[in-house]
């Protein structure tokens, strides 16, 4: 009946306000690095607003800052699933820090290498979807992590496919100083990139 409606509509309502709330603290925690107090909100709001990238990414950010790799990892995996579940191509900063949190784990060079060539050619064709590129790649010589490995071994020309050693140089100047900025500018924080915790933005 209507109030039967009325009292989900405000349980919703109130839901909303309580994410958004819990949001904005942690990205306020996280700004003044209190990376685990802010980990344990965007937790609560990956519960609460399942399926919304957003939250596993600004969770993510937090344990990359935190030395966690692997966990920032697993958070930006959930991050990029979530945005091709909701028809979204990811962010390339949300790539970018995939990148950076794998490079430092031996078994994630592959994903690494995937991550900083996949930012480089939506950079290039910022139109191309996701799976527009990928098919690209299959294409090229350099389809593959092993191809890629291969190659670096060669003399390369400046009209080569492969362009993006500035990436690499990226990553190893920032590895060892602070996350907060990794490409040499201000945090970029989520609202910043399009997103906002209502799921808005892409």
């Amino acid at each position: 009946d209507a109030a039967t409606a009325k009292f989900a509509e405000h349980a919703l309502d109130s839901r909303s306000r309580g994410v958004l709330l819990r949001w904005t603290l942690g990205v306020c925690l996280e700004a003044l690095s209190f990376y685990e107090a802010a980990i344990g909100l965007f937790a609560s709001c990956v519960a609460e607003d399942y399926g919304n990238p957003v939250h596993p990414y600004n969770r993510g950010v937090c344990q990359l800052r935190a030395g966690a790799f692997r966990a920032a990892c697993r958070d930006f995996d959930l991050a990029v699933s979530w945005c091709i579940g909701r028809g979204l191509s990811p962010p390339l900063l949300l790539l970018a820090r995939r990148a950076l949190a794998g490079a430092r784990l031996p078994d994630r060079q592959a994903e690494v290498w995937a991550d900083f060539e996949l930012v480089r050619r939506r950079m290039a064709h910022p139109d191309m979807s996701i799976r527009a590129i990928q098919r690209e790649l299959a294409l090229d010589r350099i389809s593959s992590y092993g191809q890629y490995q291969r190659l670096v071994e060669e003399p390369q020309t400046s009209e080569a496919a492969h362009r993006h050693w500035a990436a690499g140089i990226v990553a190893a100047r920032h590895m060892g100083c602070s996350f907060g900025a990794p490409f040499g500018g201000p945090d970029i924080r989520a609202a910043r990139c399009g997103w906002s915790p209502d799921g808005g933005g892409g």
